[in-house]
């Protein structure tokens, strides 16, 4: 109990009231079991075995009480040597991860993400051999990974991502035997992949994206049978051909991405037999030679990026790729732009999967004569991309409304064509907004809006600050603000809802607190990511005309209220996580309309009465399209 009283003192903030129960008057063993966040052991009565207080929104430091006696620590804070997990996660802690968390004997699971823990992984934390599941993602913790993190033998879960780590990543993980889920993206890692990795037999996810590594990908890793999730975008990776038979060496694989490196040659045709295939990304690289037809055999595809590369098709054999994934009926996304794709648009565009496919980019490539027909078929297109090619003739009326409310980009570069475009406000006006917005933010620890310098700025400047990505086809139009774990604090100015060909807002595992902003301009807006954060409340039209929106992620924040039945009217909405609020009323009957919504969280709030009969009627849920 002393120890965890010790603790509570370390808390500065505590504004949803969660560490209320931990009164100390006349408190027992029986009652300090009692907190909140707080598990006993049934075995050994008073003894803690459990701390979770994960998304309380907490503010402080970790008490160094949570470890266990020692001379400088009175014997009555020995209760804490029991610990067998310590979730803080999702909160605001500072400061270092105290080196006293590494003599707890017992613990096994340690989630500490999504904070703003400064400083090294403490050495003492490799001395916890008990330990299964490290997960430190998405702090402020820099320096080089311990070299010998590797003695951690019984690691299953290692998450080290969105950090400040540098250095080499360590050989020595290789011999985690047990190991399962390696995650180091969004870090500073440099040097080579070891090989050593290969040696993980039961490793299934391996994601390495955005880091600074070089040369190849080790053949023991692309020999990985257990793999189901390799992801290593934006890093200077090379290598002159990826190797032919790579989609039966890695038969379970779901989701693999090696966007924006400099890898060549063509592109496998073997990858058509990794059956279980969802993600294919090979954007942004070098490849050469034809998209293979084999592909069409990946029946569970979901999104296929392969803009940016040398890719080729001029004739009836390099476009027999289109007429294969007519059979890739769970198809979203065909991004195809920035190639030497050359002739007339195939007719059988038109058989590609009408119900799912969303996005069809053919722009940047030498295209010509008319636009088929048959696109008319798409009548599920949110945008179609055709600009900077050579394309004539007329959109037929049938062509145009089944885009009427699609992103067609189509006249630019292009001979005599009809071109539908929204009417848009000045481009000059989204840097106005986003000044707006930071004028708003009122802490920035990390330092990671210093980019955005007001002064002389023109659209190539705002473009390139941090977090903001622009359009390619209508310069200087915000199409991406992701500002994700940096420890922001502040309103959320209603400027962003200027943005108006904004399609995706993160501003997940920050500070943001008030209201959330009438966002119902933003009629493009795809996934609106917010979760973790201290938002409280959400006026009853602020998604009214959002009828793109794929994703709401409004998790763990502090929304009050009922949850607003107009959520109900959002056509294409798939993933809704409201959960860890606190929400109350009932459930909407609105939701039942969603008729694409495949995954619903409402868990973790004050909601009451009865569920909704046929709540779930749709398809089973099916991972989304990313990692």
């Amino acid at each position: 109990m002393l120890s965890l009283l010790d603790f509570r003192k370390e808390i500065s903030s505590d504004p949803r009231g969660f560490l209320t129960s931990w009164n100390t008057n006349n408190s027992s063993a029986a009652d300090y079991c009692a907190w909140n966040g707080v598990t006993c052991s049934r075995t050994h009565p008073g003894r803690v075995i459990e701390l979770n207080l994960s998304s309380q929104s907490l503010q402080g430091r970790i008490s160094p009480s949570l470890g266990p006696s020692s001379e400088q620590q009175p014997a009555a804070l020995t209760n804490c040597s029991s610990l067998h997990a310590i979730d803080l996660s999702s909160n605001m802690f500072t400061g270092p991860i105290p080196a006293s968390i590494g003599s707890l004997p017992n613990l096994t699971y340690l989630y500490l993400y999504a904070n703003s823990f400064t400083g090294a992984i403490p050495s003492s934390l490799l001395n916890i051999s008990k330990l299964q599941e490290l997960v430190l993602s998405s702090n402020m913790l820099a320096g080089p990974i311990p070299p010998n993190i590797g003695s951690l033998m019984n690691l299953t879960l290692l998450y080290l991502d969105s950090n400040n780590f540098t250095g080499a990543i360590p050989s020595s993980l290789g011999n985690i035997s047990k190991l399962q889920q390696l995650v180091l993206q969004n870090n500073q890692l440099n040097g080579t992949i070891p090989q050593d990795l290969g040696n993980l037999s039961n490793l299934n996810r391996l994601l390495l994206g955005h880091n600074r590594l070089s040369d190849h990908i080790p053949t023991t890793i692309l020999n990985q049978r257990s793999l189901e999730f390799l992801s290593l975008e934006t890093n200077f990776l090379r290598m002159v051909a990826l190797p032919s038979n790579i989609g039966n060496t890695l038969p379970n694989i779901y989701a693999l991405s090696f966007y924006n490196n400099m890898f060549h040659g063509p592109i496998p045709a073997s990858l058509g037999n990794a059956s279980h295939l969802t993600l294919l990304d090979f954007g942004s690289n070098s490849f050469t030679g034809h998209v293979p037809s084999s592909l069409g055999n990946l029946t569970k595809l979901n999104f296929l990026r392969l803009d940016q590369n040398n890719l080729e098709a001029k004739d009836n054999e390099g476009w027999e790729f289109i007429d294969a994934l007519g059979n890739c009926m769970w198809l979203q996304y065909l991004l195809l732009s920035d190639n030497q794709l050359q002739g007339a648009i195939p007719d059988s565009v038109g058989k590609l999967s009408n119900s799912s496919l969303q996005y069809l980019y053919f722009g940047k490539n030498n295209l010509s004569g008319a636009v088929p027909e048959s696109m008319g078929n798409l009548i599920a297109l949110n945008e179609l991309v055709l600009e900077q090619n050579n394309l004539n003739g007329t959109m037929k009326s049938a062509m145009v409304a089944a885009v009427v409310l699609a992103l067609l980009l189509y006249g630019t570069g292009n001979a005599n064509c009809a071109t539908l475009r929204p009417t848009s406000r000045n481009s000059t006006d989204d840097m106005l907004s986003l000044v707006d917005f930071r004028k708003e933010i009122s802490s920035d620890p990390r330092g990671f809006l210093t980019s955005w310098n007001t002064n002389n700025s023109s659209a190539a400047d705002y473009c390139s600050w941090n977090g903001v990505t622009c359009s390619r086809t209508h310069p200087g139009r915000v199409t991406e603000l992701n500002l994700s774990s940096q420890s922001l604090r502040g309103r959320i100015s209603p400027s962003l809802g200027n943005l108006t060909f904004l399609r995706i807002l993160d501003l997940s595992y920050n500070s943001f607190f008030g209201q959330l902003p009438l966002l119902s301009r933003l009629v493009r807006l795809q996934d609106l990511v917010l979760n973790n954060n201290q938002l409280q409340s959400f006026p009853i039209d602020a998604l009214t005309n959002c009828s793109s929106l794929h994703t709401i992620a409004l998790s763990s924040n502090m929304f009050t209220g009922p949850i607003p039945a107009s959520i109900g009217s959002l056509p294409n909405l798939t993933y809704l996580y409201l959960d860890g609020n606190l929400l109350s009323g009932g459930i909407p009957s609105s939701l039942l309309n969603i008729s694409k919504l495949k995954e619903l969280d409402l868990s973790s709030n004050m909601l009451d009465g009865p569920i909704p009969p046929n709540m779930f009627p749709h398809e089973p849920y099916t991972s989304p399209p990313w990692f």
